[in-house]
């Protein structure tokens, strides 16, 4: 992959990224801070309503992967379910352990959980495997 093609992807993972993350930011918004639910749960809930757009998004557009969605489905939850622990880890201790607000948990999430993803969905994830 040449350099301009790696920019491309790179442009194109922020964009799906970006989208999700809107998706994560509203769904945030609409349930800790209009419906009165608990920051963890509500980022919890909110980080579900952003993973279709996210698996989606990088197979057929960031990615544009010819490998199996059952092979790439799989290992992309996996990354996903780890991004989820470290997000819940994060907003924990922003909120409960620290006692500061939600939104800088999200902030700091979405500072460290999309590096992590890109790496390993460019490496592992979204690699079709030779037969």
């Amino acid at each position: 992959m040449n350099r301009s093609e790696v920019v491309a992807q790179v442009s194109r993972f922020g964009v799906v990224g970006f989208s999700a993350m809107f998706c994560h930011g509203i769904s945030l918004w609409f349930l800790a801070d209009q419906m009165g639910i608990g920051a963890v749960f509500s980022n919890s809930l909110a980080f579900l309503a952003a993973f279709g757009i996210s698996y989606y998004g990088h197979y057929h557009w960031t990615f544009r992967s010819e490998a199996s969605h059952v092979d790439s489905m799989s290992k992309f939850f996996m990354v996903a379910l780890a991004g989820f622990l470290l997000n819940m880890l994060i907003m924990y201790l922003v909120t409960a352990v620290y006692g500061l607000n939600h939104w800088l948990g999200f902030v700091l999430i979405v500072i460290t959980i999309p590096l992590m993803t890109y790496l390993v969905s460019r490496c592992w994830v979204f690699v079709a495997q030779a037969n």
